[in-house]
């Protein structure tokens, strides 16, 4: 796993993020909060994201790209696409990528609540047909009660 995938797992736990068998976001949004140029997770190491309109999605230097659609509360689901397909919870800013989470205490039955399963794994397999995880990423990102699990800070401006 290289790029966005190690930014996030390195600067959150493998529980901030579900592996998914297929997309999630098909067209992304530019987030108005995400600047081109690099960004640096808490253990110093540095990530840089650009825009690419025509994919519709921020390429990763160090590859892939991740493709983002608005969610609820201001949220975003950020659906990351190189070896593996992974997707999250953000919250952005102009200096800050923060990763959400929901308790690891009711995750499970919101994915089943909405035809999805969450399978234990090195990182969690989010599975079910395409609606099914969609709904509940959605419905995970409308919960009050959602924990930081990492951050990216904005280097320079």
């Amino acid at each position: 796993m290289r790029g966005w995938v190690v930014a996030v797992l390195a600067a959150a736990t493998l529980a901030a993020c579900y592996e998914v068998q297929g997309p999630v976001v098909d067209k992304g949004v530019r987030a108005a909060g995400i600047a081109d140029g690099t960004w640096r997770r808490t253990d110093g190491t540095d990530v840089t994201l650009a825009w690419d309109e025509a994919a519709g999605a921020y390429r990763v230097g160090a590859g892939g790209m991740v493709r983002l659609a608005p969610a609820a509360n201001g949220l975003y689901v950020a659906d990351y696409q190189a070896e593996r397909r992974i997707v999250l919870l953000l919250r952005a800013n102009a200096r800050e990528l923060v990763f959400l989470l929901p308790p690891e205490a009711v995750e499970k039955g919101v994915a089943a609540g909405h035809g999805a399963a969450i399978k234990a794994g090195p990182i969690k397999l989010l599975n079910g047909e395409p609606r099914a995880v969609a709904a509940t990423l959605a419905a995970m990102a409308a919960r009050p009660d959602l924990a930081e699990a990492g951050r990216l800070t904005r280097v320079g401006d």
